[in-house]
């Protein structure tokens, strides 16, 4: 099972500490869901940040290529 988790704020509340401290506390709760991959991305898109957290339980395919979040300059895909 994998799991993830995110948020979107204005990049001026972003520097508000609660937002990042919620973000790792309900993360480190979804490490149980996914204990063989974990990542964060942190995105600046425009006026706004995107924080990601993506965590893999790899069951069939154990291939680090299956590891997500896939992104490129352009587009992010969970």
């Amino acid at each position: 099972m994998c799991g993830f988790i995110g948020y979107i704020s204005k990049k001026e509340h972003s520097k508000n500490p609660l937002y990042r401290k919620k973000l790792d506390i309900y993360y480190e709760l979804l490490k149980k869901r996914g204990p063989d991959f974990q990542t964060k991305k942190k995105i600046d898109y425009e006026n706004y940040e995107i924080n990601i957290g993506y965590t893999r339980l790899a069951i069939q395919d154990l291939k680090e290529n299956s590891n997500q979040i896939f992104h490129n300059d352009r587009y992010i895909l969970l």
